[in-house]
């Protein structure tokens, strides 16, 4: 029986995600940093080159990496507003960078305990609709090593 004074395992379990990564991912094989800059008018966090040596084998396309990061009470919804207001909003220059590129939202999220989460309200939504990327989600225990830039 379980003592009615004890907290239930659920309710010290349920939470926001510990800590969490966004990322703006741009692929290509042709793909040109600079290009990518100028067209987003931002500096990437890193760069990945074509041949380069990645996890032990030689990577088939560039990429191009924004990234910002952050932990409990900060979650995914605030880092993706904080990566928005770097990046142009003009439905054109997302289509342009699509068109060119493989390009993704990257959601990473490490967590210490079971049944922990986040959600994006609708108008982050509304926001991430026009620019057309889609959002990949990666979720870790914190004692696991992510692998997010892998091809």
């Amino acid at each position: 029986m379980t003592d009615p004074d004890e907290p239930s395992r659920f309710w010290k379990a349920s939470g926001l995600v510990d800590r969490s990564k966004v990322c703006l991912a741009v692929y290509g094989e042709l793909l040109e940093p600079g290009d990518v800059s100028a067209l987003l008018q931002c500096e990437p966090s890193r760069i990945l080159r074509k041949g380069d040596v990645h996890h032990g084998r030689a990577l088939s396309r560039s990429a191009w990496f924004l990234e910002v990061e952050g932990a409990a009470p900060v979650g995914p919804e605030e880092l993706l507003d904080r990566l928005l207001a770097r990046l142009p909003e003009d439905p054109a220059v997302w289509s342009q960078l699509g068109e060119r590129f493989e390009v993704q939202w990257r959601i990473t999220m490490r967590i210490a305990e079971i049944s922990r989460g986040f959600e994006l309200s609708a108008d982050m939504q509304r926001r991430l609709a026009p620019l057309q990327v889609p959002l990949q989600f990666d979720f870790y225990p914190n004692e696991a090593e992510d692998e997010e830039e892998e091809e």
